[in-house]
């Protein structure tokens, strides 16, 4: 391994480091930190709007034990999605992104998993992918990205993800 790899692997895990120390440090505000917001067709639905880094977002698929239906944010992290990679490839079914990205994906990472979603909006992403959800698997909002493109904050941002998953539900 050269010197420039391993310096990339340090620098990837310091930043995975913070990334726990962050969420400790914020246990008191926890909505939306890998937050359970029911079940679509025995599918897990959990709401990790609070993740707005690749690292967060690393850490929240490291949490999940069962294969995910991820659902990402915009443009701006494509170049650092690589994180991802061993993540996606080991759990990950269907992949969705909140932006106008489709054109930023290359065929390597069209490759990762069987199915992905474009759209500029978070509900068609959602229903998309809702008829692929089983029991088993877990739905992941867990954007990777600062909230700033489409909401004030990860707030409204989660309250958004909420608010259809709550309409499916009931």
């Amino acid at each position: 391994m050269n010197r420039f790899s391993q310096n990339k692997i340090r620098s990837f895990t310091t930043d995975l480091e913070v990334a726990r120390a962050k969420a400790l440090q914020n246990a008191n505000d926890t909505k939306y930190y890998y937050a359970s917001c029911g079940q679509i067709n025995g599918c897990n639905v959990i709401n990790d709007s609070q993740s707005t880094g690749v690292p967060s977002t690393l850490v929240s698929l490291e949490m999940t034990e069962t294969p995910v239906h991820l659902i990402l944010g915009n443009p701006s992290m494509v170049d650092v999605l690589s994180m991802l990679e061993k993540q996606i490839k080991l759990k990950v079914i269907s992949l969705g992104f909140v932006g106008n990205l489709e054109g930023y994906f290359n065929a390597e990472i069209r490759n990762w998993v069987d199915e992905i979603y474009f759209s500029s909006t978070i509900n068609v992403v959602l229903s998309s992918m809702k008829n692929k959800l089983k029991a088993g698997q877990t739905l992941l909002f867990s954007p990777a990205c600062p909230s700033g493109d489409f909401y004030s904050d990860y707030n409204s941002r989660g309250n958004a993800f909420d608010a259809i998953i709550k309409n499916w539900i009931n």
